[in-house]
């Protein structure tokens, strides 16, 4: 049952990825990193289309660097 909840969890928060992905491209954000706005890379977007950062930004994240 905990496998079952953990998979339901998952499948729902991907959809919500998706929903906030297909925002952006209505609000002509999609492909533009949130944190530095600049252009995400055309295959990490094909890669993941629910990427929120750019790669440079992404990694800094990873590594507890919040800043521009």
């Amino acid at each position: 049952q905990a496998m079952a909840q953990a998979s339901m969890e998952r499948r729902q928060r991907t959809l919500r990825l998706i929903d906030r992905a297909l925002a952006r491209i209505d609000s002509d954000e999609y492909g533009y990193c949130q944190q530095c706005e600049e252009p995400i890379d055309t295959s990490r977007l094909e890669f993941d289309p629910t990427v929120l950062l750019c790669i440079d930004c992404a990694r800094k994240a990873e590594a507890g660097d919040g800043r521009r």
